[in-house]
């Protein structure tokens, strides 16, 4: 019998703990705000105050005298890049950015994009994974290139697109060495004059459209929407394998006589797509600082900028060929037992081994959160993970996917319904290919990591036969 691990030394450390549930609960159950000595850190952990920082108005996503990690001013182009990416500033200057994403992201019907993503896994893996190397490639290059297309490269850019993304992710990492900073900036460059000169997908139409939006803040944006891409969706997509190959998959629901199964959660409710956003939701991505919704109307003419979005991705040949392949038909078993055992997987990997584990919040004042005073300059760890096992966490802290591992508040993601319908149609794929849920945990570790729980395969697959 395998002796359990130790606990993690820290909140960070929790973050590719091989199971730090129990320790994020033991921090959830804790007062509203606790110190870190060795982090030198508050901790939020509970979901009352993971909500209630994700709001405040006074913390922000970088301290007010540093708004560039000091590493990465010794590389200026990836400096320059990191500055103007609107998930890394606050202010009134991010919104056009901010609204831009969300509109466009808001047009997208999740039955194209869940097409999309059908064909490009197609294409990517005609046949199931026989190696570990294979299985990670494939959950990094079919969500970086369902949104490269998105922002308009061509397949022979996403070639070489889907390991710059990656470079770039690794270099902005506060783990990174200088070399992969340097790596990292040569990527970023590489990324951003692809995109200059690839004319444009919906997504990066919508940023150059913003009011008063430069083209290097467009590009920077639709750089960002990459990296975002490679660190949740892939992740996301791992997670989800491994719900399906470990004793997780024991716990989904069982079918019902007529091949349904239920779905745990409001997003996951349909068997062939996600539902669309609620009405107001591209109006309301984010909520204003002070935890009030911000209700502003969109700007005059947004609903035939919306409808020119979809109109635009419609017309993309790769689009109309993967509608085309989906009209065909999916296996009955992908309709019915594996669709809802896809779902089911998903929401367990969001609710306990998230993708994304914590974030930061730097207050650029003093203040007091929930009773606790907390000193300008002074870091908020917001462990999102641990708000998913605190007992009063609500049953649902976003409309659109399980859990808190999207954020809340000012800097909520825009792409999560997105992400979740690339990860959707990855597992669909790759259940309907025939590939081996058993021994996937053995051939899992995750990578290192601060805040991500980014699983990678190894080796051989299939060691146990589970299908």
């Amino acid at each position: 019998m395998t002796a359990a691990p130790p606990p993690p030394a820290d909140p960070l450390e929790a973050a590719t703990h091989p199971d730090p549930r129990a320790y994020y609960a033991a921090l959830a159950a804790q007062p509203a705000l606790t110190w870190d000595p060795r982090r030198e850190a508050w901790i939020a952990a509970g979901a009352g105050a993971v909500c209630a920082a994700l709001h405040h108005p006074g913390l922000r996503v970088r301290p007010p005298h540093e708004p560039v990690p000091p590493p990465l001013l010794e590389h200026p182009g990836l400096a320059a890049l990191y500055a103007r990416l609107i998930r890394m500033t606050d202010g009134p200057a991010r919104e056009p950015v901010r609204r831009a994403v969300a509109e466009a992201l808001g047009a997208l019907e999740p039955a194209t994009a869940h097409a999309l993503a059908r064909h490009r896994a197609a294409a990517l893996v005609p046949a199931a994974p026989r190696e570990g190397a294979a299985l990670t490639a494939f959950t990094f290059a079919l969500p970086l290139g369902c949104v490269g297309v998105l922002l308009g490269l061509g397949e022979a850019e996403l070639e070489d697109a889907v390991p710059e993304a990656q470079l770039l992710v690794a270099a902005l990492s506060p783990l990174a060495t200088s070399g992969e900073r340097a790596s990292g900036e040569r990527a970023a460059h590489a990324l951003e004059t692809r995109l200059r000169t690839a004319g444009g997908g919906p997504l990066l139409q919508a940023l150059r459209r913003a009011p008063g939006v430069s083209e290097e803040v467009a590009l920077a944006n639709a750089v960002g929407l990459l990296v975002q891409t490679c660190e949740a969706t892939a992740g996301l997509i791992g997670q989800g394998l491994l719900a399906l190959g470990t004793d997780a998959s024991a716990a989904l629901p069982e079918a019902h006589p007529d091949g349904a199964l239920p779905v745990p959660h409001p997003a996951m409710a349909k068997r062939t797509e996600l539902p669309p956003a609620p009405p107001d939701r591209r109006r309301n991505t984010e909520a204003r600082g002070d935890g009030a919704q911000d209700h502003a109307p969109v700007q005059a003419g947004s609903a035939r900028v919306d409808a020119a979005l979809t109109h635009a991705l419609l017309q993309d040949p790769r689009v109309q060929n993967a509608r085309r392949s989906a009209a065909e038909g999916l296996p009955r078993s992908v309709l019915g037992v594996d669709q809802a055992r896809v779902d089911a997987a998903l929401t367990h990997a969001l609710l306990e081994t998230p993708p994304v584990q914590n974030t930061r919040r730097y207050a650029a004042e003093d203040l007091t959160l929930l009773g606790t005073p907390v000193r300008a300059g002074q870091l908020v760890l917001v462990l999102l993970a641990a708000a998913n096992q605190d007992p009063a966490a609500p049953a649902h802290p976003r409309p659109d996917v399980p859990g808190h591992a999207f954020g809340l508040g000012a800097h909520a993601c825009p792409g999560a319904t997105l992400a979740l319908t690339l990860a959707r149609a990855a597992l669909l794929h790759l259940l309907e290919v025939g590939l081996e849920l058993g021994g996937l945990a053995s051939a899992a570790s995750l990578r290192p990591s601060l805040n991500g729980r980014i699983p990678r395969f190894t080796g051989r697959l299939g060691a146990e036969v589970q299908r």
